[in-house]
């Protein structure tokens, strides 16, 4: 058998389509081997600017690729939309919320991560999450109605109408309170005439004595410096402990009228059925240099649900250009075995 009947003998399945599914789909589409994607959405998100969409400077569809389009030209893939409730490790075998069932000589894991709301009473029900489309154009909806509502009827605005209150002093929460406070400032003044704009407020939380944590303290500096020149408050060395229909409140007993409350303060490991059974740390899948997972041939795991083999378990990033070199890494490696 030549090495490319034996690429397309061979069976792919590829569960996720974010950077890293993406990478690894169309390098094994290029390789000539039969892939299946699977992903819960019709289109691949590019989540570094759902920001933007959130605060109404980019149309959703801006950031948002059909995947059958990024793929249109790779005809040995192929796209499936489904939500994936259950993976069986040793078959390879994943199962769809619909029943559908799907098996490969080689499965790759790129399920990604979702809101980590820490038990915080209220925060699932009340806070926005911004880490998909839908979370942005749901954030921008509010955000624009709260505006509406409050030209309606003033006496919201001492309720809490305009204030708005960011969970989370990483890259989402200070990206976000930058551009809200730039659409507060630059944008709404000309469009609502008769509404006191400067009553609105943006207040950013982090349990952290510093913004940007991950980063330099060059870094620190200049983010706090420039989200408070926009006029957003920095409420650090606080934590939230419930986020109520009309206000945040905090462990000093203090709270905020608000009607947005934005939660950007984590991220966790997607809970699917039988991933719970490899190894793991804080959730996220155990995987060795070439991103494979130990004691389980065919197998591999990318993006943020993945971590490397230490005592840290240090995630590697499902955004930018790490993940798209995961991807790869890992299509290589599955090539290398099928030939």
């Amino acid at each position: 058998m030549s090495s490319t009947e034996g690429r397309r003998a061979a069976r792919v399945v590829v569960v996720g389509a974010g950077f890293a599914g993406v990478a690894c789909a169309k390098h094994l589409g290029d390789a000539g081997v039969s892939v299946t994607l699977i992903d819960k959405n019709t289109y691949h998100q590019f989540q570094p600017l759902l920001y933007q969409v959130a605060t109404a400077q980019l149309a959703p569809g801006d950031v948002m690729r059909p995947l059958r389009g990024l793929f249109r030209k790779h005809e040995t893939v192929n796209v499936k939309l489904g939500q994936v409730v259950a993976i069986d490790p040793v078959t390879r075998t994943v199962t769809t919320d619909d029943g559908e069932s799907y098996t490969g000589d080689h499965l790759v894991v790129s399920v990604g991560t979702e809101p980590n709301f820490f038990g915080v009473p209220g925060a699932a029900e009340h806070a926005f999450p911004l880490y998909s489309a839908l979370d942005a154009e749901n954030l921008r909806n509010r955000v624009l109605r709260l505006f509406e509502d409050a030209d309606l009827e003033p006496g919201r605005l001492d309720q809490g109408a305009l204030n708005f209150v960011i969970v989370g002093g990483g890259a989402t929460g200070v990206e976000t309170a930058g551009a809200l406070a730039d659409l507060i400032h630059e944008v709404m003044p000309e469009r609502y005439h008769d509404l006191d704009i400067s009553c609105a407020t943006i207040t950013l939380v982090d349990h952290g004595d510093v913004v940007l944590a991950p980063f330099s303290d060059r870094a620190h500096a200049y983010a706090a410096k420039a989200l408070e020149k926009k006029g957003v408050v920095l409420k650090l060395g606080a934590s939230v402990t419930a986020v109520r229909a009309d206000r945040a409140e905090f462990a000093d007993g203090t709270y905020i009228l608000s009607r947005c409350v934005v939660w950007a303060g984590g991220l966790k490991a997607r809970e699917i059925s039988g991933l719970e059974a490899l190894p793991n740390v804080r959730g996220r899948i155990i995987v060795g240099p070439d991103l494979d997972v130990a004691g389980h041939p065919g197998l591999y795991a990318v993006g943020d649900g993945a971590a490397a083999n230490d005592p840290d378990g240090k995630p590697f990033p499902q955004l930018g250009s790490v993940a798209l070199q995961a991807g790869g890494a890992v299509a290589r490696s599955i090539v290398a075995a099928i030939d």
